[in-house]
Formats: structure tokens, sequence, C-alpha cells
């Protein structure tokens, strides 16, 4: 129920108790929130494209799928906390207004909903299975991380290294491959092509988006 529906079913404002009118200011105060995260994604997606607003509106007039993946980005980022996940919607809805036909279409609408889906850590922690390894040997691979090796790169991230996990494993981002496993059993992660693809994103929009 939007907030203004909400404060409307409270009845009459003269009416209300301390309580009704606490928890009122306080759907005011998100509703402010979120409107302020909407404006800050549009002057992001100019940013991106480098277009005014009325160039924008006309690039998009015709075009119904590009209108929808704005406002699935819009409406994401209007309850995304987070600065650098609202430039990443911001970013993947700026690709879909300047991309040309080539451009893969498909990855725009997957990296938005992907970005729903995810948070900071998950992403820090997709990015680390993408960088560089060193085995027990001190041999630099890149590829599968065992358990051992994430903890040994993050340690912070012990207490939550498993619900991390199946949530990248659920949104296809990384795959489990026990027999990769450099200590000889167990689990096993690296990144699907999605994954790879979701990562390169990232990386160049937030570079800094790092484990620690």
């Amino acid at each position: 129920m939007p907030g203004g529906d909400i404060i409307q079913a409270l009845g009459n404002p003269a009416e209300w108790g301390g309580d009704v009118l606490g928890l009122a200011s306080l759907i005011n105060s998100i509703m402010v929130g979120r409107r302020n995260r909407v404006v800050d994604f549009a002057r992001e997606v100019e940013k991106q494209t480098g277009y005014t607003p009325d160039r924008i509106g006309e690039l998009l007039e015709d075009m119904e799928d590009l209108q929808e993946l704005i406002a699935e980005a819009m409406g994401y980022a209007s309850r995304a906390t987070d600065e650098r996940k609202r430039r990443l919607l911001a970013r993947a809805a700026a690709a879909g207004i300047t991309g040309d036909e080539n451009d893969r279409v498909d990855d725009r609408v997957l990296f938005v909903r992907t970005l729903d889906q995810v948070e900071v850590p998950h992403i820090k922690l997709l990015v680390l299975l993408a960088g560089v390894k060193r085995t027990v040997q001190d041999i630099v691979v890149t590829g599968h991380w065992a358990r051992e090796e994430i903890l040994t790169a993050w340690p912070a991230v012990a207490d939550s290294l498993d619900p991390l996990i199946a949530k990248l494993e659920g949104e296809a981002l990384i795959r489990n491959t026990p027999s990769a496993n450099a200590f000889g059993g167990g689990d096993a992660w690296n990144l699907t092509s999605y994954g790879a693809r979701f990562v390169e994103f990232v990386r160049v929009g937030e570079p800094d988006l790092l484990p620690g």
C-alpha cells in the first residue's frame, strides 16, 4: 500500500493519538527518502548518458521495452539505501538508453533484476571469486575457490558466507564444482558466464567495490 493510502486509512488527523502520529511521521519520512533516491537515480542516468531529460524522453517515446527497464530500475533504486547500488542501477538503465541493437539487451534487464536481489556484501564476494588467488603452493591461479581460500582472503565473511553463497547460486552467478577443490574435496565455487559478465559490469562502474 502506498504511503499516502496508509495515511488516508488512518482517518482524520485531528483524531490521531500519539502512536498514530508517530507512525504517520515515520511513513512520511520513508516516502521522502524514496523520492530523494529517485531524484538521485534520475540525475545519475542523465550523467551516465550525457543527455538532457528532454532528450531521454524523446529517445524513450516509442520504446516500451526501455521505458519498462527504466521504470523497473527506478523502482529498485528508490528502495536501495546503498549509493553504490543506486549508481549501478542507473548505469544499467543508461546502457539501455545509449546502447545499440548489437548490445546485450537481455543483459541490461538481467543486471537490473539481479541488482534488486543482491546487496553489496554479495557483490563483494562475487568480485572476490572473479579475482586472482594463490594456492597452498603459492602458484597464482584464478577459477574455483574452496571455502578455506575464501576465508583466508576475506576472514570477516566467515559467519555469513553460507547465505551469501546460497544467494549467488540462486541468481545463477556462481556454480559449485566440488571436483575442482584444490584441497582434495568439498565445495569449490566459480563464476558462471553470466556471473562473469555481471562482475565486469560492476567493475567498470564501481572499481573499488572489493571485500574488506
